[in-house]
């Protein structure tokens, strides 16, 4: 029997990271992973623009306002120079007036799966390395 879907090694969330890695790169940025103990997913530069990026894959089709604020404050808390930008990146659908909110009290800019679907819209075949299906 063949199987529909690879589960050894499958990680929703690392394929999530990986898929908004390869969206970001079809639309000009340059990734970069940094080590570890940094707290946060990417460095992504653009012209003259640099941002810490952090990624959250959420199962729930709108994120738990707890857990948005966790993730945007790790975020922030991890900011060591002051032209970064900070890029939260859910997987989930974030009202505009939450991402207002957001980014009033923080300064951090989130693009949700709305966002990424605009994002990856002209890129229809995104090559993904790992066989999911």
């Amino acid at each position: 029997m063949e199987k529909i879907m690879d589960f050894d090694g499958f990680s929703l969330y690392k394929e999530f990271e990986k898929l908004v890695q390869k969206i970001l790169q079809s639309n000009g940025f340059k990734t970069e992973i940094p080590p570890k103990e940094k707290g946060y997913d990417f460095i992504v530069t653009i012209d003259n623009t640099f941002a810490f990026v952090e990624v959250k894959f959420y199962k729930s089709k709108l994120p738990k306002l707890d857990l948005l604020r966790r993730a945007y404050r790790k975020l922030l808390s991890q900011k060591d120079n002051e032209s970064a930008k900070l890029l939260l990146v859910v997987s989930s659908y974030v009202t505009p007036s939450l991402k207002e909110e957001i980014f009033k009290e923080s300064g951090v800019i989130i693009w949700d799966a709305k966002t990424l679907f605009a994002l990856a819209f002209d890129f229809s075949k995104i090559n993904m390395t790992s066989k999911v299906f």
